[in-house]
């Protein structure tokens, strides 16, 4: 499979886990099964695919030797489709794995869920703005929700 079509793959992949992380936020029934796909199941998937297309490109590919430490060797990287794709997944992983918790610290907190899609948003399109934001929101709202500082909470209420 060309890196184009694992681009596009992937892509699709990750849309189910933001479309069962907005289903868990509105149908209180589907909330666990719906948090434990998009917070896990998804994320170790697209993590097994980054794993495969990593050490495909390190051992078995024409990728080379690999610079992560000169912004002209992440260029380097991230310039090729082989690079630029294998880093989608990493953003694709680490992106699904905030917007769950973002949601499942939210709710927790007494945050209406309408009130969480605008900030998923933001995670879903511009990952640490929409954390941020979330940091924001829990510093000027939710200071005195479960907890004392925006770390995973114990369990979402049902």
């Amino acid at each position: 499979m060309d890196f184009s079509t694992l681009f596009t793959v992937g892509n699709d992949v990750a849309l189910t886990g933001w479309l069962a992380l907005l289903i868990g936020l509105f149908v209180k029934p589907a909330r666990g099964p719906a948090f434990l796909y998009s917070g896990l199941i998804l994320p170790a998937l697209l993590a097994i695919a980054y794993a495969a297309m990593l050490g495909n490109q390190m051992f078995g590919g024409s990728g080379g030797s690999m610079d992560f430490t000169s912004l002209a060797g992440v260029q380097a990287l991230l310039g090729s489709d082989p690079g630029a794709t294998i880093g989608w997944y990493h953003y694709l992983a680490f992106d699904m794995i905030i917007g769950t918790w973002v949601a499942r610290d939210g709710l927790a907190r007494g945050l209406w869920p309408i009130a969480l899609v605008p900030i998923l948003a933001l995670v879903f399109m511009f990952g640490p703005v929409g954390f941020l934001t979330y940091l924001i929101v829990w510093a000027l709202f939710l200071r005195g929700g479960p907890g004392t500082l925006p770390y995973p909470a114990a369990d979402v209420p049902r």
